[in-house]
């Protein structure tokens, strides 16, 4: 069996290259990323990242994806939110009117989701301490649950960090039909459902660029998995998922 190292010229990514099998018995040609551990696709295919590949038979050693994030002041501390998802704090689900777990956050979470300026405020501040506005990523966010582009305290927050080389991404990802909301609902929804439900537009404005994606509660982790998905299909080189709050059980 013989291996041949693969590097995308395009990506310009430390350590991003591809494993490819060349023994026709063993199959025909698997690329597999040497940092991200995805398959990319069968020779001829191109790379998923950048849609291009370069057969420079290059051998790099694998380097933690977090060494080349943009989008943290430090990323070694956000490694987590690159394979799954990181959160601000904890959520207590409002299941009674008393609830012995309701603090301060607990209230901005709430008002964050009826858009009150204090909390969008709140947040905004807690996500700017953490994030590198000087460098060039695009910032996405996990749409509601109802069809379309509706209007929400995450999209004001997200909106509010899209300053100076941050871009706006915030209308990118489009539910395409209504669905239940996964942390109200009994019936929880499956990955295919909520894929299904989701639409990327203007690929360009996310294409060859690190994207920090945006929720404000995570319960599952459904949306996030589904999202990044869609958002590596269309071609973000990184997606790094922040939610706002974390549901407790």
């Amino acid at each position: 069996m013989v291996l041949n190292m693969y590097k995308c010229k395009y990506l310009k990514l430390p350590g991003n290259h591809f494993k490819c099998n060349n023994d026709k018995n063993q199959g025909d040609g698997v690329y597999e990323c040497g940092v991200r551990r995805d398959k990319l696709g069968l020779y001829p295919h191109r790379c998923n990242g950048c849609r291009h590949y370069s057969p420079n038979n290059i051998i790099m050693p694998d380097i933690p994806i977090s060494s080349y994030c943009r989008i943290f002041h430090e990323p070694e501390k956000y490694t987590m939110s690159l394979e799954s998802n990181q959160s601000l704090g904890k959520y207590h689900s409002w299941k009674s009117r008393i609830n012995p777990n309701f603090d301060s956050f607990l209230k901005q979470i709430l008002d964050i989701k009826n858009q009150k300026p204090d909390a969008i405020e709140y947040f905004t501040n807690r996500l700017h301490d953490i994030l590198n506005s000087n460098e060039k990523y695009v910032i996405c966010i996990i749409p509601s649950s109802k069809k379309g582009l509706a209007d929400s305290g995450i999209r004001g927050v997200a909106k509010r960090l899209c300053q100076f080389h941050v871009i706006d991404g915030t209308d990118v990802i489009i539910r395409n039909k209504t669905i239940n909301s996964n942390h109200l609902s009994a019936k929880k929804r499956s990955l295919e459902e909520e894929l299904d439900s989701l639409t990327i537009d203007n690929e360009e404005i996310i294409r060859y660029k690190q994207v920090l994606l945006l929720d404000d509660i995570t319960t599952r982790d459904i949306s996030f998995k589904a999202a990044r998905q869609k958002l590596t299909d269309a071609g973000a080189t990184l997606v790094a998922a922040i939610a706002l709050g974390q549901t407790q059980f």
